[in-house]
């Protein structure tokens, strides 16, 4: 039990931690965000790209530019909640599949000339 509370209370510290550093921190203008290797390959947005971009804005409150940067951002962050409230909801295999499935078509969908790369 103890070990349990002081693993969520890390967790809780270390997300607390990069949420002030990115606060404080533009990645549009600070280089030691990790870069995207895939869309430094491709040329192609992978399904994160933007997502360190969009949680910036998110934090200071702007839902439009957030969403520009990346939109699955914020039904990500409902899966993660969904994930830590309740962890045996995520371990069903349906789960599993729709995120697979949900996540995939955003990889394509973003990607596509007529979406101007979102």
């Amino acid at each position: 039990m103890a070990l349990r509370v002081s693993s969520k209370l890390f967790a809780t510290l270390l997300v607390s931690a990069g949420a002030v550093v990115l606060f404080f921190n533009d990645p549009s203008t600070h280089a030691f965000y990790p870069r995207c290797v895939f869309h430094a390959i491709t040329g192609l947005d992978c399904p994160g790209c933007g997502a360190t971009r969009a949680l910036y804005h998110l934090l200071h409150g702007e839902l439009r530019t957030s969403l520009h940067y990346n939109a699955m951002l914020l039904p990500m962050l409902g899966v993660v909640g969904v994930s830590v409230s309740r962890p045996r909801f995520i371990e069903r295999p349906w789960f599993l599949w729709s995120l697979i499935a949900m996540l995939s078509i955003w990889w394509v969908v973003r990607n596509l000339p007529i979406t101007g790369g979102w």
